[in-house]
């Protein structure tokens, strides 16, 4: 049975919203205030609307005895400051400070000490000194309501009442809820100046109507609070419901409602009321859950496809490499062959790019001065950029070292400032590279959930372009996200997933007409290494030790074999773990290297295999190679113990690099 009401209960809405239908009517104010200013404003206030205000203004006991007896006053206005300084022993007494005048407190922070204060001393309402706009309508409630209890003394029952209304206004300021009242024949929605503060508005500013509060209602969010606000109004339950509301400035608050319906005695619907709260650091953490959650799963299928693709390219670009070698080729077709390397080169960085992303390519860490990465990038920078684009740099003057893949962190910087570009197009404009260093405290870390406490090298890409809105704010580091045309993607993803994995995080803050900072943070590395990888010598990467290689996929078995043959090594081939140990019981006497992939069949993965080789046999050096290196890095590989990694996929001079580096380690 539909629940019916004729109005909404006169006490509890005006406790939140004050009377509107103010009467006109000469007003003897009592003022309890030490400010002869803010005295004089309110009386601005109330005489606003054309009424007669008689004010008179206390500022000590004996003031406020000798005012009450010479005169009946229709309201009294105290200021709490002036009350606790000046009427203590007043306020310690149980009795009301102005027996049979409504009595209205200002206070510059509502706590329970101060409420029940004023209580005791007959206030029959409060309101913070940044609220003194709705005096007026406070006092035209009293007033209304005066002719309806009388002047001297109040029932218990009025007493309980008021009591009560304080303690709820007092829970409701304290929890910073916004109240709403929904009139549904009309649209019109009345609301506090704190519902009004939750959606991002300054006093005033909001029109009343429902459709403004729905158009900054974030879209995707929308339609589940109509079908939430429809299902409460058909089955007359009541309202629950979450959602992001978008702020003037484009940032995004998580906002939740809770109301009810009232119906008439037809059972339609006609008011809707209500509170509405903020919860925007939870709302924020569970959102980020969430879409770390859709970027997991969506990694997974990215280093899957890499896995694949890398047992076709490691064979692939080993086989051309031999085949470049060949001199009785003709030029033309070395020349082709160049080009075939040079595609399946570029299939080996996009492979690099999506095990980046899953968080299953291993970096291959080294200290690295990030002042210097740019340094050596600035030209090839400025080529990339274009004439329309100023680069700039703001670094500071000395060596700011991580512990990073310097290939990485290229890749981070390029894919930054090609998406400033992006932005900054056709008109373009100055984009700015900064380094810096930065320590984050305890606090300063709670403030970011993906921040923590320690000392971190900045570095930000700042351009002019178009920028951004909340909505794509949102959605930028997702894989397949972009707002540009098919095929040009911001790369942004990548530089999320290198940044995780170097220990970091990424901050973006952008406003739209204005541009965007993108702020990458890598932990500070304190000490530091002064040499840095040679490269190879192939004349010394010849050898004559046995190496058993151990691989699945025939292809890629069949070409390493080839490979290390052709500069000397001697070679035993086996195409699973157990064929291995068998190989191994036969020949482990000669055998210096084992060289053997992660994953195989068999039920034994490599490092599997390795313990079991060097049981006996201590010193027997390891490379492991996969495509997959973060089942490396899940297995532990121990550092310091002969074992190398090799990642898919590889070209000869690597694999060989590789295999001659681990023999002559000690």
């Amino acid at each position: 049975m539909a629940r019916a009401i004729s109005h909404c209960p006169r006490a509890v809405f005006s406790v939140f919203f004050g009377g509107r239908n103010e009467m006109i009517l000469p007003l003897r104010l009592l003022q309890i205030n030490g400010s002869a200013d803010e005295a004089d404003r309110i009386v601005g206030l109330l005489s606003a609307g054309g009424r007669e205000v008689d004010s008179r203004r206390v500022a000590t006991a004996d003031e406020l005895s000798a005012a009450l007896a010479v005169q009946t006053w229709t309201v009294a206005v105290a200021d709490y400051a002036t009350l606790q300084s000046g009427f203590a022993i007043a306020l310690s007494k149980p009795e009301m400070l102005v027996p049979g005048i409504p009595l209205i407190v200002i206070l510059d922070q509502a706590d329970e000490d101060a409420l029940i204060a004023m209580m005791r001393a007959g206030a029959r309402d409060f309101l913070r000194r940044h609220e003194l706009a709705r005096l007026p309508a406070i006092v035209a409630r009293e007033l209304e309501q005066a002719g309806t209890r009388p002047l001297q003394g109040q029932t218990a029952s009025e007493e309980a009442l008021r009591m009560s209304e304080l303690r709820l206004r007092l829970a409701v300021d304290a929890g910073a809820m916004g109240i709403w009242d929904w009139e549904l024949r009309s649209g019109d929605v009345y609301g506090t100046e704190q519902l009004s503060r939750l959606f991002g508005l300054k006093p005033g500013e909001f029109d009343g109507r429902y459709e403004s509060i729905i158009r900054r209602v974030h879209p995707e969010d929308r339609a589940g609070l109509e079908a939430s606000i429809a299902s409460a109004r058909d089955h007359q339950t009541p309202c629950g419901h979450e959602f992001r509301a978008i702020w003037p400035d484009s940032s995004i608050h998580w906002l939740a409602v809770r109301g009810l319906f009232f119906y008439d005695a037809a059972g339609r619907p006609v008011r809707m009321m209500g509170i509405a709260i903020d919860f925007t650091g939870r709302g924020m953490m569970e959102d980020q859950q969430r879409q770390a959650q859709k970027m997991e799963a969506v990694g997974q299928l990215a280093g899957s496809a890499a896995h694949r693709y890398n047992s076709i390219l490691t064979p692939t670009l080993m086989r051309l490499e031999s085949l470049l070698n060949d001199p009785s080729l003709p030029p033309h077709v070395q020349s082709s062959l160049r080009e075939l390397k040079d595609e399946a080169k570029r299939a080996v960085s996009l492979t690099r790019q999506l095990l980046e992303f899953s968080r299953r390519q291993i970096i291959q860490v080294e200290p690295v001065d990030l002042n210097e990465v740019l340094g050596n990038m600035s030209k090839m920078l400025r080529l990339v950029l274009g004439e329309r684009i100023s680069l700039g740099f703001r670094n500071e003057a000395r060596r700011m070292w991580i512990e990073a893949d310097s290939g990485m962190i290229e890749q981070v910087v390029m894919n930054l400032c090609v998406n400033s570009r992006d932005a900054m197009m056709p008109a373009g404009g100055p984009l700015t590279i900064e380094t810096r260093f930065v320590e984050f405290d305890a606090d300063a870390a709670r403030a970011n959930p993906n921040a923590r406490a320690g000392k971190f090298v900045c570095l930000s890409v700042t351009d002019t372009g178009c920028g951004m809105d909340a909505a794509v704010m949102e959605r930028i580091f997702e894989p397949f996200f972009t707002t540009k045309e098919t095929g040009n993607g911001t790369g942004l993803a990548t530089v999320y997933a290198i940044a995780r994995q170097h220990l970091g995080w990424v901050e973006v803050s952008s406003h739209v007409g204005k541009g965007s900072t993108f702020r990458v943070y890598f932990p500070e590395l304190i000490e530091t290494a002064s040499t840095g990888p040679e490269t190879p010598d192939l004349q010394r990467l010849h050898g004559h030790e046995t190496v058993l290689v151990v691989e699945d996929e025939e292809t890629v078995r069949r070409m390493a074999v080839m490979s290390l043959q052709l500069f000397g090594y001697n070679v035993i081939e086996a195409a699973s773990a157990p064929e291995a140990l068998r190989l191994w019981n036969q020949h482990h006497a000669e055998i210096d290297l084992l060289f053997t992939d992660m994953v195989m069949p068999g039920g034994l993965t490599g490092l599997d295999l390795a313990g079991r080789l060097r049981e006996t046999q201590g010193g027997l050096k390891v490379i492991i190679s996969s495509g997959f290196s973060e089942d490396v890095m899940k297995s532990g590989v121990p550092a310091g113990l002969g074992i190398a990694y090799l990642p898919k996929p590889y070209e000869v001079k690597a694999l060989v690099a590789t295999v001659r580096k681990c023999l002559d380690q000690g």
